[in-house]
């Protein structure tokens, strides 16, 4: 059986579609693994036997670059001819229900988003062709749950927002750690002040890099020798631009290029050094309900999650609500001793791993005479 997962965004060492899809296919008996992703610079490479990865979508961003991205798609599909198709990028979903009906082959939406949400909420959105692009995400939606075989959901809250008819096909396979992390780890030895805490990820103003700042900013004027790490990718060139200004009168602020995608193992290895994780996400529709990577791997790091105030996540275990008013008094040692003792993890290690079983068993009830 062959299978090809592709996305337009990400590199194909995406952890999400390498590490925890891929990599789980890769399993299954006589099942060959291609992976196409964008041509965005990586520090991480890995092919294997099973697992052919190709870089060949333009990493820009815009739909402009859409029909090019389609031909590149609908060429790969033809060299490959893949029994199954996996398809992580919306834009890419027309020329999979095209294959689909002309082959007759299996077609999986890999639902990483509700974009018509984004679309709705999120500031990157809000330009004067808002309600062209939410009428494109509500109809992409549409016609997905409409044409695909499954629906692979990475956030169990995606279950209350689809109509029943998506989910008599979908299985909810949330974005916990994948199974390399359980393997053990050599860590390098981190040179930087003691104690650090890390902003890991996508890098963005949705995600809260600047409140991560923020924070950071007061802390250091009474504990001097801490230190923020920023661990992770930036799509946008001006909020790169504006970070590299920053950094360069606050040594307290430590990150390197966040122009180049960073692998999984660096992000784990960062995060096991840390004292804690900073999740300062902006409050917005699009958040509600969900439980991003960095929250699973905090609770395989046995770490806290540091969050602003959220009403959509006052139920997330191991989190510590950011209150200056409570932190006026008291020593470092106070102040990070509450942020110990109110992280309240009942979920164990095993909780945060990705279900590579389950998925595995999804695509080997696909299999057909003839495979």
């Amino acid at each position: 059986m062959r299978v090809l997962l592709a996305q337009t965004q990400k590199p194909p060492t995406e952890t999400r579609i390498f590490q925890k899809l891929g990599k789980s296919l890769a399993e299954i008996p006589s099942c060959s693994v291609e992976i196409l992703g964008s041509n965005l610079k990586t520090d991480e490479l890995d092919n294997s036997n099973q697992i052919a990865l190709k870089p060949i979508f333009s990493a820009k961003i815009g739909w402009r670059h859409a029909p090019t991205r389609s031909l590149q798609f609908w060429h790969q599909l033809q060299t490959s001819r893949p029994d199954v198709v996996v398809i992580c990028s919306p834009d890419l979903l027309p020329i999979g229900f095209l294959y689909k009906w002309l082959f007759g082959k299996i077609l999986i939406w890999d639902m990483q988003e509700n974009y018509p949400l984004n679309v709705q909420y999120q500031g990157s959105f809000q330009d004067r062709f808002q309600s062209i692009k939410l009428l494109m995400a509500k109809w992409i939606t549409r016609i997905s749950i409409q044409f695909s075989d499954q629906i692979w959901l990475a956030e169990s809250i995606y279950q209350k927002q689809l109509p029943q008819k998506a989910l008599l096909k979908s299985t909810i396979f949330e974005n916990k750690v994948a199974k390399d992390w359980s393997n053990p780890l050599n860590l390098k030895k981190i040179d930087l002040p003691s104690p650090y805490f890390l902003f890991s990820g996508v890098i963005s103003h949705e995600t809260g890099v600047l409140t991560a700042i923020h924070w950071m900013e007061k802390w250091v004027n009474r504990f001097p020798d801490w230190t923020l790490m920023i661990v992770g990718y930036c799509p946008d060139e001006n909020l790169r631009n504006h970070l590299e200004n920053l950094k360069t009168n606050k040594k307290w602020l430590v990150f390197e290029n966040l122009g180049i995608w960073k692998s999984g193992l660096e992000i784990r290895n960062q995060l096991i050094n840390s004292q804690a994780i900073l999740m300062p996400y902006r409050e917005s529709e699009a958040n509600s309900g969900k439980r991003p990577t960095k929250w699973f791997e905090a609770i395989w790091a046995n770490k806290a999650a540091l969050v602003q105030k959220n009403s959509h996540w006052s139920n997330l275990e191991n989190c510590v609500e950011v209150n200056f008013n409570e932190w006026e008094d008291g020593s470092l040692e106070s102040l990070l001793e509450i942020i110990l003792t109110r992280s309240t993890v009942k979920m164990t290690k095993e909780d945060s791993f990705f279900a590579f079983d389950l998925l595995k068993s999804q695509v080997i009830k696909l299999k057909q005479p003839g495979f």
